[in-house]
């Protein structure tokens, strides 16, 4: 199914203007870029769709902004990951009801505060040289 949706061009939307670039500016693009994009396709196959776009990029720095970014990105809605769906069905076969708007007025206030501080830790980091 991701062979067939990068055939199909499914990101060629999104990815037209991305910076893939090895530095800050592509370290926020592609966390940014990630976060959102996983709440309309979850965590996991966006980050099998966009492997293509940083394999060659020499460095590490691109992988740990797209880890990063898709797994915090998925705590923004229910839809965002599996597991979040895994759970709300729980609590509700447990007589706990989550919805949507319960969940998503916490998970984007969590989700905007680690991108940002994720987004902070990983330009300071490149900036001292830790990171190429």
């Amino acid at each position: 199914m991701i062979g067939g949706a990068q055939q199909a061009g499914v990101l060629d939307i999104f990815t037209g203007n991305l910076n893939v670039q090895s530095d800050m500016a592509g370290i926020a693009t592609m966390q940014l870029f990630s976060a959102f994009v996983s709440q309309l396709v979850s965590n996991v196959p966006l980050t099998m769709l966009v492997i293509p776009l940083i394999k060659d990029i020499p460095g590490d720095v691109m992988w740990i902004s797209l880890a990063a970014g898709s797994t915090l990105g998925g705590n923004a809605t229910i839809i965002a990951a599996v597991a979040n769906i895994i759970v709300v069905e729980q609590a509700y076969s447990r007589g706990v009801k989550v919805g949507w708007w319960e969940f998503s007025r916490v998970g984007l206030v969590v989700t905007a505060l680690t991108l940002a501080a994720s987004i902070g830790i990983l330009f300071l980091e490149y900036w001292l040289g830790f990171l190429r």
